[in-house]
């Protein structure tokens, strides 16, 4: 073998090295990245958040803005509960006002879920999963009127 030729060939420790170094490479290059594909995954999980945080911002904003009058012994009230002697009643009475509210707003109820009730200082709070379908503007008039009835 004349010296250049023993010149240009690696030695086996030489090609050990070479692999580490890539290997070593890769492994950089895959750890520079994982922030930004974390951040890529949690992206839709942060923008539920923001929006939910402008929603919760502006409801404070607006509490601090109207001031609303409390309750007096002369206001009627009776609006606010739903009349039924056990919980089983009441919870149908609420699935009536439930599916009124839908229909009067457009919205089809495909399905209503009475959830557990609980008892606090003698009334009943009810809970209740409903599922409905209509339109974007539909939705909106319906859970005002939920929450403003």
């Amino acid at each position: 073998m004349s010296p250049e030729n023993s010149k240009s060939h690696l030695s086996r420790q030489g090609i050990w090295g070479f692999v580490i170094l890539g290997a070593a490479l890769v492994v950089m290059a895959a750890i520079a990245t994982l922030p930004y594909v974390w951040l890529a995954v949690s992206e839709p999980a942060y923008a539920e958040t923001r929006t939910e945080l402008r929603f919760l911002q502006g409801k404070l904003k607006n509490s601090k803005t109207v001031q609303q009058a409390g309750l007096t012994a002369a206001d009627n009230i009776d609006p606010l509960f739903v009349a039924g002697d056990t919980p089983g009643l009441a919870t149908a009475g609420l699935q009536s006002i439930v599916a009124q509210i839908a229909e009067e707003n457009g919205m089809v109820v495909e399905r209503t879920q009475p959830l557990q009730t609980d008892n606090t200082d003698g009334a009943g709070i009810l809970r209740m999963e409903v599922e409905a379908s209509g339109s974007i503007e539909n939705l909106r008039g319906y859970l005002l009127a939920l929450e403003s009835n």
